[in-house]
């Protein structure tokens, strides 16, 4: 009988290595968040569903400093102008 639940080996090498670093990265900056999100619906409940985005939450008041540590990644950040009176930040390798 083959399983359908998903696992890490299911996400590409790049990706896992981009949401590590991002955790790692905001755990080094001392910067307290919270992971929400299907990977923190997976953690509660142990079902897992793969999506193309890692959501992490962050104090309104901690905002520049995770646009502070990513940046020390080389990474670029960016406010969505139309979420941006709810905190949405977006990052990624390939916004640099």
């Amino acid at each position: 009988m083959s399983s359908n639940i998903p696992s890490l080996d299911d996400l590409a090498p790049k990706t896992q290595e981009f949401y590590t670093k991002a955790l790692k990265t905001l755990q080094g900056a001392g910067i307290p968040f919270l992971v929400g999100g299907a990977y923190g619906f997976e953690h509660y409940t142990g079902i897992a569903r793969h999506t193309k985005d890692l959501d992490i939450f962050v104090r309104a008041g901690d905002r520049d400093r995770v646009f502070e540590a990513f940046a020390a990644t080389g990474w670029r950040t960016e406010i969505l102008e139309l979420l941006q009176n709810h905190g949405l930040i977006m990052t990624n390798p390939g916004l640099n």
